[in-house]
């Protein structure tokens, strides 16, 4: 047949169709389809993470305030007795609430003997009580001595949810 000749005169040449194998056209449309699944999910991940992360340091926050030690500025502590209840270590207090809000507290008390020897602990609740008030506490040890002398010692204070 006739083979092409030059472009009439005034008009550019152009390439006739094309033939061979099509030009790939990059990824195929699924897997766009699946790298855009794929990081919507890791969007979403990372939120529900980050809000399962604050709601955790949040519900953490309220458990120390339940249950954690008591901040020395939430709380005024006194040893007002410190005796033996015939052979058992027994300490009084009172204790007054200096935190933000009605609380309860818990004190946990030591007892030594003359040396300095640990001789046991004792606790005592004291009931949800408003701020500015005031409440006594009571702690004995389960351990008997027979130490001619003992010395009593707060050993800790932690907020309790318990009410009397």
């Amino acid at each position: 047949g006739p083979q092409p000749g030059p472009p009439p005169p005034g008009q550019p040449w152009a390439p006739g169709p094309q033939t061979g194998p099509p030009k790939s056209g990059g990824m195929p449309g699924w897997a766009k389809a699946l790298l855009i699944i794929i990081g919507i999910f890791v969007v979403l991940g990372v939120l529900v993470g980050g809000c399962a992360l604050v709601f955790v340091s949040r519900a953490s926050n309220a458990l120390n305030d339940t249950f954690g030690t008591a901040k020395v500025s939430d709380y005024d502590v006194t040893l007002s007795d410190c005796s033996l209840d015939g052979s058992s270590p027994s300490a009084e207090g009172t204790l007054t609430n200096t935190s933000k809000k009605r609380q309860g507290f818990q004190v946990e008390v030591e007892f030594f003997d003359g040396k300095k020897t640990l001789l046991g602990t004792g606790t005592d609740f004291v009931g949800a009580i408003d701020v500015g008030t005031s409440a006594t506490w009571s702690a004995s040890a389960f351990e008997t001595t027979q130490a001619a002398q003992i010395e009593c010692q707060v050993a800790r204070v932690s907020y309790s949810f318990l009410d009397r």
